[in-house]
């Protein structure tokens, strides 16, 4: 019983931080209470940041838990939050042991009493994989799975529903700069946890520092932690519209996000096929998102007896967006 517990416990240390940090050193303490059937343990990083792990067995093969993270390092965010759940043993068609739970705990888990809900999921813990499953946490929602052992790979979807700028701005220790509005997207994690690959799209309204703006919509690919822009056009507060062009550095967690800005190339929206060019000069938002007026120029192509020729075209378009 007690070998059982301690493998636990030390199971749900590593879920806590194996992935969340980047740090590779730490010192470990804990003890387990064999009358109590409940123990602690506590991991210290030399870097900063710490995990503790409490955990009682509330009958057998199934533990109540309860993760304290302090300012554990994830990619850009110093992470300081507390999760509960249960985890019971399971054995899986082929006998081998499977590790199941739920993170958000309820009315009867030991450590759910006052603790707000606001890590939410499954897991799973097979074959030396944390697999996650619907982990929910303020506006963001988490899938994939992680290895356990080195060398550790990675397969992750981050997804943001609306998430605000002063949260992430926040959570980036830079309270003191000014952000209104929200993000929305989804980004990849994939490869090793040292050798990390994202890419996905992310989109936002509002304001950073003093530049304000109807919408950006952000393509990206990269290894962390410098990723390109990939097809990432920017309207502009007044409407005025282009593409923006350059790399990213996140090492320095947008301390000096101002000045990247400053260095990448801005284009003008352009769209070009067989027929014609089309320049999007502005775009009028109206209301919450639900309405855009285009103003465009055109220059089309048009077949003559003698060859061809292009001519040019204001023209105003009109979309309502759902």
């Amino acid at each position: 019983m007690k070998q059982k517990c301690l493998f636990l416990i030390t199971v749900f240390l590593l879920l806590g931080v194996s992935f969340a940090s980047a740090e590779s050193f730490c010192s470990f303490d804990g003890f387990w209470d064999v009358a109590k059937k409940e123990g602690k343990l506590t991991a210290v990083f030399a870097q900063g940041g710490r995990v503790t792990l409490l955990g009682v067995e509330k009958k057998p093969w199934v533990i109540d838990f309860r993760v304290d993270l302090e300012r554990i390092k994830l990619l850009l965010f110093d992470i300081t939050t507390v999760i509960s759940g249960t985890a019971s043993v399971v054995s899986s068609p082929a006998g081998q042991m499977v590790i199941e739970g739920v993170l958000g705990g309820d009315q009867d888990n030991t450590f759910s009493e006052g603790l707000p809900r606001t890590v939410q999921g499954k897991f799973e813990i097979r074959e030396g994989k944390v697999f996650l499953k619907n982990c929910t946490w303020n506006g963001f929602d988490l899938n994939g799975d992680f290895s356990l052992g080195s060398p550790r790979q990675v397969d992750l979807v981050l997804r943001a529903h609306h998430v605000l700028l002063s949260d992430i701005f926040s959570w980036l220790g830079r309270e003191d700069k000014l952000a209104e509005g929200d993000v929305s997207g989804e980004i990849h994690f994939s490869g090793l946890s040292d050798y990390l690959t994202m890419d996905g799209k992310l989109s936002s309204a509002g304001q950073m520092g003093d530049f304000r703006y109807d919408n950006i919509t952000a393509g990206f690919e990269g290894f962390y932690p410098v990723v390109k822009l990939v097809e990432t056009s920017v309207t502009q507060e007044g409407g005025i519209s282009f593409f923006l062009e350059g790399n990213i550095d996140l090492s320095n967690g947008f301390k000096d996000f101002s000045e990247q800005l400053a260095k990448m190339k801005m284009l003008p929206l352009i769209r070009q096929t067989d027929v014609d060019r089309e320049w999007t000069i502005r775009r009028d938002t109206e209301g919450q998102k639900t309405g855009e007026t285009e103003f465009k120029y055109r220059l089309r192509r048009e077949r003559e007896v003698s060859g061809v020729a292009e001519g040019g075209m204001l023209t105003i378009e009109r979309s309502i967006k759902f």
